[in-house]
C-alpha cells in the first residue's frame, strides 16, 4: 500500500509542487496580483477537471469488478462530458456575471478542452488494478506545465490563455499515458453502446458526487474572492498562498484515500466494522495530516525565532489552514463510509449543509474579523458535518446496509 501511495503522490509533488515553487518565486518578486489571478484561475480549472472526473477515482474503481462494467464505463464517459460541459458553461457565465479579472475569464474559456480530455481519464481503474507505476507519477503534468508557463510568462498580456493551454496539454499527455498503460497491461476497455437508462444512472451518480465535491471545493475557491472584495487585496493574497499550502497537504490526503478506499469498501461489509476502525482503515491519511500540522507549527517557530517578520503573517495563516486539515481528515473519514456503500445522496447533503453554514458565518463576520472568521467557519462546518456523518452511519448500521453488529460501534 505504501509503495502505491508513493507512486500516486510523486505525480502530485511533480505537479502542484512545481506550481507552489512558481508562486513562491512570485512572492519574492512581490507579484501578489499575479498570484491572485493564477491562484483563482488555475483553481477553477482544477475544479472543472475534477467535476469532469465525476468521482471516477472512486466510482469506476468500485464498478470495475461488476459484470456489466463495460456498458457502465461507456455510459460513465458520456455522463462525464455532459456534466463537465454543463459546469464549464456555468463557470464562464458566472465569471462574466461577477466581473472577474479578464485573465481568469480567458482561462475558463479554455475549460471545454479540460472537460473533454479529463472525461477520458481512467485513473480509478488503474488504481484498482494497481497499474499506476507510470501513470501515477505523470498525473501532475498539467500543474508542471502551467507552473513553467507562469514562471516564464507572468508579465505577458495573454498569461491566462497561455497557462490554461499549458494545463490542458498536461492533461492530454497524462490521459495518453494512462491508456498506453492500460493497453500494455491487457485491460479490456472497449466502448460499448450504452443504453439511455445506464447513462441516466451514471449521470445521477456523478451529479450526487459532484454536488458534494463542488460544494466543498467551490467553497474553498469562493473564499479568496470574498476576502478580496470584503477585506483587502493584501489579505486575499496571504490567504491564497496559505490555502495553497493547505491544498498541497489535502491533495496528498486525497491520494492516500484512493489507496485506502478499496480496503474501506471491504471493511463496511465486515462484521468487525466499528467507528474507530474507520479511522484505523484510513490511518495513513490521519498520520499525514498530523505530521503536516506539526511541521507547519515548527515553521512558524522558525520564522519567529529568526525574525523574518515580512513572512510572519503568511506563515501564521498557512499553519492555521494546515492544522484545519486534521479536522477535515477526521470528519471526512466517515463521509468516505457513505461513498463506500454508494450513499452519495446523503453524502452530498451533509457536505452542502456544512458549506451553507460556513458561508452564512462568513457573510456575517468576514468583513469585521477577516481570516479569523474563515477559521471559525471551517471549524463549525466540520463539527456539523461530523455529527451528521456519524448519525447517518449509525442509522445505516442498524438498517443492515453496513454489515456489522451494533455492539461493535
Amino acid at each position: 500500500m505504501i509503495k502505491q501511495l508513493l507512486l500516486i503522490i510523486s505525480g502530485f509533488v511533480l505537479g502542484q509542487g512545481s506550481m507552489f515553487a512558481a508562486q513562491t518565486y512570485l512572492v519574492f518578486l512581490h507579484e501578489m496580483e499575479v498570484i491572485s489571478i493564477i491562484g483563482i484561475g488555475v483553481g477553477l480549472l482544477s475544479l472543472l477537471q475534477w467535476a469532469s472526473d465525476g468521482g471516477g477515482v472512486f466510482l469506476l474503481s468500485k464498478q470495475y469488478a461488476e459484470p456489466d462494467f463495460l456498458e457502465k464505463f461507456s455510459s460513465f464517459l458520456i455522463a462525464r462530458i455532459i456534466i463537465g460541459g454543463s459546469f464549464c458553461f456555468l463557470f464562464v457565465l458566472g465569471a462574466i456575471t461577477i466581473e472577474l479579472n479578464a485573465q481568469i475569464i480567458s482561462m475558463l474559456g479554455v475549460g471545454w478542452v479540460v472537460v473533454v480530455l479529463w472525461s477520458l481519464n481512467i485513473t480509478g481503474i488503474l488504481d484498482r488494478v494497481k497499474k499506476n507505476q507510470i501513470a501515477g507519477p505523470m498525473s501532475g503534468l498539467s500543474w508542471l506545465f502551467s507552473a513553467i508557463a507562469v514562471a516564464c510568462f507572468y508579465k505577458n498580456m495573454n498569461l491566462g490563455v497561455i497557462v490554461a493551454l499549458a494545463y490542458s496539454f498536461g492533461l492530454l499527455v497524462t490521459v495518453v499515458i494512462q491508456w498506453w498503460v492500460a493497453v500494455k497491461a491487457g485491460l479490456i476497455l472497449n466502448f460499448e453502446r450504452p443504453s439511455f437508462k445506464k447513462v441516466i444512472e451514471q449521470l445521477k451518480l456523478i451529479a450526487l458526487y459532484n454536488a458534494a465535491f463542488i460544494a466543498a471545493q467551490g467553497y474553498a475557491r469562493l473564499i479568496p474572492i470574498l476576502v478580496d472584495r470584503l477585506v483587502s487585496a493584501e489579505i486575499s493574497g496571504i490567504f491564497i498562498y496559505a490555502k495553497n499550502v493547505a491544498n498541497m497537504v489535502s491533495q496528498v490526503i486525497l491520494f492516500s484515500r484512493r489507496v485506502e478506499f478499496s480496503g474501506l469498501v471491504d471493511f463496511t461489509q465486515s462484521k468487525k466494522f466499528s467507528l474507530i476502525g474507520v479511522l484505523l482503515r484510513q490511518k495513513y491519511s490521519l498520520v499525514l495530516s498530523i505530521m503536516a500540522a506539526f511541521f507547519s507549527l515548527l515553521f512558524v517557530v522558525f520564522i519567529h525565532y529568526f525574525d523574518f517578520n515580512v513572512y510572519y503573517n503568511v506563515a501564521i495563516a498557512s499553519s492555521c489552514m494546515v492544522c484545519l486539515v486534521v479536522g477535515w481528515v477526521i470528519v471526512s473519514s466517515y463521509g468516505q463510509v457513505l461513498l463506500a456503500v454508494e450513499r452519495t445522496k446523503e453524502y452530498a447533503l451533509v457536505v452542502v449543509i456544512g458549506v451553507a453554514v460556513g458561508l452564512l458565518v462568513l457573510g456575517f463576520f468576514l468583513e469585521d474579523y477577516g481570516l479569523l472568521a474563515v477559521y471559525g467557519a471551517e471549524i463549525l462546518m466540520y463539527l456539523i458535518q461530523g455529527g451528521l456523518y456519524l448519525f447517518i452511519v449509525k442509522r445505516l448500521l442498524k438498517g443492515g446496509v453496513i454489515a456489522a453488529s451494533a455492539h461493535n460501534v
